[in-house]
């Protein structure tokens, strides 16, 4: 009998040594997201890349966008443009489309929703979601990588 006890307790440990050093080697890929990222928080919401891009809240927006890039604004208004840059303030929500884009809110993000190709970088205090992973925003920041780039 405590031979069976000692053999159990070998193999449970064992396995769970394996899980976590699987876990811990996996961490990185925890962060790859599946081409779609939901995330709210307080802080700074960061997105780069191509697809569609959108937010929601309160705070400073910027907004870089390439020739073929379609913005949709609500609410904010518009502070000042620098070529291809466009600098808000105020609450509402933003969506942009296209490849080369980025979008930035600092303040209140209520909703930050990104589907497409490129980074999400997520700094301050929240939490986001990425297919079937989850995860929280940091102070020094979260990076989220969205899909595989085309070859």
């Amino acid at each position: 009998m405590k031979r069976t006890t000692v053999r159990i307790l070998v193999a449970l440990s064992a396995i769970i040594c394996a899980v976590s050093v699987a876990n811990a080697q996996d961490a990185e890929a925890a962060l790859q997201g599946k081409g779609k990222l939901i995330a709210r928080g307080i802080g700074t919401a960061a997105a780069h890349g191509a697809g569609v891009f959108g937010t929601a809240g309160a705070g400073s927006l910027v907004i870089k966008s390439s020739d073929a890039t379609k913005i949709e604004v609500e609410g904010f208004t518009l502070v000042r443009q620098e070529g291809d840059m466009f600098f808000y303030q105020g609450q509402g929500y933003a969506s942009v489309r296209g490849r080369d884009i980025a979008l930035r809110l600092t303040g209140a993000v209520n909703r930050l929703r990104c589907v497409g190709v490129g980074t999400v970088l997520l700094k301050g205090h929240g939490k986001y979601r990425s297919g079937t992973e989850t995860g929280t925003w940091s102070e020094e920041g979260t990076t989220v990588k969205l899909g595989d780039p085309a070859p």
